[in-house]
């Protein structure tokens, strides 16, 4: 039988491995299959229950000293650290990785919105006259 204490163990052991290694924190997605290579006697289901692996390493980051980083715009991107990494997610400024809606929210907001403002007064008949290329709009949010 796997107890609470020997998982957080073998999540510390797995962090600091990883990081050893790959100078990098460990994906959470790639945990279990790790925590399986490592340590094949260990339950994770046991352990965990109902409780998502995610919540749990949360819930133990002190007590394991490790830490769980989330990507504040890749909700997929949760990745588990020792906590003496002290790792820090880069900021994104690549352009090309920025959604339509963070676009919006930078620097032409304002114009594309009266440009849209415009668009939404004009009668039905006129609207149906209207095709604007992607291309255009694309070059607006530039």
């Amino acid at each position: 039988m796997t107890s609470k204490a020997e998982l957080i163990d073998a999540l510390a052991v797995i962090a600091g491995e990883h990081w050893a290694s790959q100078k990098k924190p460990i994906y959470v997605s790639n945990i279990p299959r790790a925590l399986k290579e490592r340590f094949p006697n260990l339950d994770l289901q046991e352990v965990l229950g109902d409780l998502r692996l995610k919540r749990m390493i949360k819930e133990t980051e002190s007590a394991g000293n490790y830490e769980l980083i989330e990507h504040p715009s890749h909700p997929a991107k949760v990745m588990l650290a020792p906590r003496s990494a002290n790792y820090k997610l880069a900021p994104e400024n690549n352009p090309e990785s920025q959604s339509a809606s963070q676009v919006l929210h930078g620097r032409n907001k304002e114009a594309m919105l009266a440009f849209f403002r415009a668009l939404s007064s004009l009668p039905e008949k006129e609207l149906e006259k209207i095709n604007i290329p992607v291309s255009v709009i694309v070059k607006l949010l530039q």
